[in-house]
C-alpha cells in the first residue's frame, strides 16, 4: 500500500527525533513532540506532479495518513498502529512563482504571463496559494505495530512476498512464515520494512470507500520488495 501518483502537495520537512524509528514495528517509548512539526514544499502550480490536493497518504518518515483514512482502517478492524498528532505548515508560494518568472525573463521571454497561457497554463489567477501560513492538523503520523516475516529467503534467491490472503497454503515458489499472525490485515515485512502489506479484504474495503485515487495497491508478484 502506498500513495498513488496523483498530483498533490508534498512534504518538505519531517522531524528527526533521537531514539525513534518508525520502521521497527515496535511501540515508540521515547518522548515525541506534540504535535509533530512538518512542512510542505511551497506549492508549485507549474509542476505537473503537484496540485492543491492533500492526499490520503503523505509519504515521508514517518508516514502521514489523513484522518479519514485512519478512521476507515479502524472501521475495518485494523488497530495495530499508533498515531501521533501533527502540525503541517503550509509555506507561502509567491517566492517560487517569482523565481519562475525571473528565469523565463532571463531566458528571453518578454511577456511571461502570455507565454504561460500559450503553453496551457490558463489558471494563472489561481496560482497563488490561498492559505499561506496555514497549519494542517487533519493527519496523523503513523507507527505500524508488527514486523512480520512472510517470505522464505532460505531457498536461494526467492524474494517475492505474499499477502495474507494466501496464508492458508504455501504458494509456489514463496512460502509464508509460520509466525505470520492469523487475521492481521496490515503489517510491515521484516525483509523489507519500508513496504506496507495489506490483506486483500482491506484493499477491497478501502477501494469501496473511495480511496482508490489516493491509495495504490501493488501486485506482490510485480512489486520490488
Amino acid at each position: 500500500m502506498s500513495a498513488t501518483s496523483r498530483p498533490r502537495r508534498r512534504i518538505a520537512h519531517a522531524p528527526a527525533i533521537d531514539g525513534v524509528s518508525w520502521w521497527r514495528g515496535a511501540p515508540i517509548t521515547a518522548p515525541v513532540p506534540v504535535p509533530l512539526p512538518f512542512a510542505l514544499h511551497p506549492y508549485r502550480p507549474f509542476s505537473g506532479d503537484e496540485a492543491p490536493h492533500l492526499g490520503a497518504i503523505l509519504e515521508t518518515n514517518p508516514p502521514l495518513w489523513r484522518d479519514d483514512l485512519v478512521q476507515a482502517l479502524r472501521d475495518c478492524g485494523v488497530h495495530n498502529f499508533e498515531t501521533y498528532a501533527v502540525a503541517i505548515h503550509n509555506p507561502d508560494n509567491r517566492g517560487v512563482i517569482d523565481d519562475l518568472h525571473r528565469e523565463l525573463r532571463e531566458a528571453g521571454v518578454g511577456d511571461v504571463e502570455r507565454y504561460l497561457r500559450e503553453i496551457g497554463h490558463t489558471d494563472l489567477d489561481e496560482w497563488i496559494d490561498p492559505a499561506p501560513g496555514a497549519i494542517f492538523s487533519h493527519y496523523k503520523a503513523v507507527n505500524i505495530l508488527g514486523l512480520v516475516s512472510a517470505v522464505d529467503l532460505g531457498e536461494g534467491a526467492v524474494s517475492e512476498a505474499v499477502d495474507l490472503a494466501s496464508a492458508g497454503g504455501p504458494p509456489d515458489p514463496v512460502t509464508t512464515d509460520a509466525r505470520t499472525p492469523d487475521g492481521l490485515k496490515l503489517f510491515r515485512l521484516v525483509e523489507s520494512p519500508n513496504a506496507i502489506l495489506v490483506h486483500a479484504s482491506l484493499r477491497d474495503a478501502l477501494l469501496a470507500r473511495g480511496f482508490g485515487s489516493d491509495v495504490a495497491f501493488h501486485d506482490l508478484k510485480e512489486a520490488a520488495l
